[in-house]
């Protein structure tokens, strides 16, 4: 009886093993200012948090013991704006200090009982986000101490907001009345908005390069999803990686010649970076290694 045992509590072991190696998985990359280096989220056990790590894939670090998702680093370097639950389970636009990983501050939108999701910062280092329930979502923008809020859009089910043309306007995803999500511009008030894709794929994470014309966002399309480029008035789309798997949340480098993407070509979602020219892959993340 003891030997079965023994058996079986070594068989229990091997499934929560591996249970846990397939929670593991890396996602939302985002470029530090100066291009050398990521931030991301990652799910792993027991190390869930926010990392760093070089653009050679080298010297990953862990910033504090903060959670959250969607963490984005300002463009003065000192901050970093993440997606995180407060103790009311509401998820609020949470802002770190990037050397300690310490909470600097809480956004606080109007509505109580929206989550806040997608940060991303303006050039003059104010942080653009979306605040949703279901059948609702609005565009957000605040200072970094959270003073100054606004809503840009509403009524649109708007989401993954980011800006271009030196902060004066904005691209983002909407379904408008729609079952599925199409790609809008807008000013940075929030007016003059304006629909750039018209098919009925669903399109996430828009971001204009930083030459102003050209766009790489996400899309599902047959079950899967991927990362396509496309002209910024929505011509030429074009798939970056084709294959049977999934691709998620890509983002220019600031010089424009790379993308950084979570990506599944390599089994649990791992970080990775394209040469926009070359379409060349590299992974910098590598739970299996």
């Amino acid at each position: 009886m003891r030997v079965i045992l023994i058996f079986a509590l070594m068989f229990m072991i091997q499934v929560l093993n591996g249970q846990s190696q397939d929670f593991d998985r890396d996602y939302h990359p985002k470029w530090y200012p100066d291009g050398g280096k990521l931030v991301f989220y990652s799910y792993r056990n027991g190390g869930t948090g926010i990392y760093s790590l070089d653009i050679k894939g080298k010297n990953e670090k862990r910033i504090g013991s903060a959670s959250g998702s969607h963490p984005i680093v300002s463009p003065d370097g000192k901050y970093i704006a993440l997606c995180k639950r407060t103790s009311q389970s509401i998820r609020k636009i949470h802002i770190l200090d990037v050397e300690s990983g310490q909470l600097i501050n809480v956004i606080d939108h109007p509505r109580k009982d929206l989550n806040a999701f997608h940060p991303t910062w303006t050039p003059d280092g104010r942080v653009l986000f979306n605040a949703e329930k279901k059948g609702e979502s609005s565009i957000l923008i605040a200072n970094v101490n959270g003073s100054g809020i606004k809503t840009l859009v509403e009524g649109m089910i708007a989401s993954t907001p980011t800006s271009y043309d030196d902060g004066k306007k904005i691209i983002f995803c909407a379904r408008n009345g729609k079952e599925y999500y199409s790609i809008f511009t807008a000013s940075i008030d929030g007016k003059n908005i304006k629909q750039i894709t018209t098919d009925t794929a669903s399109y996430a994470y828009p971001e204009v390069s930083p030459s102003g014309d050209k766009v790489v966002y996400g899309v599902r399309k047959n079950g899967k999803f991927k990362m396509y480029i496309m002209n910024l008035d929505g011509s030429k789309q074009q798939a970056l990686n084709p294959g049977e798997w999934h691709d998620y949340f890509p983002r220019w480098s600031p010089d424009g010649k790379w993308i950084a993407f979570s990506t599944e070509m390599y089994g649990a979602p791992s970080i990775a970076i394209m040469n926009v020219k070359t379409k060349k892959i590299k992974q910098l993340s590598n739970f299996k290694k």
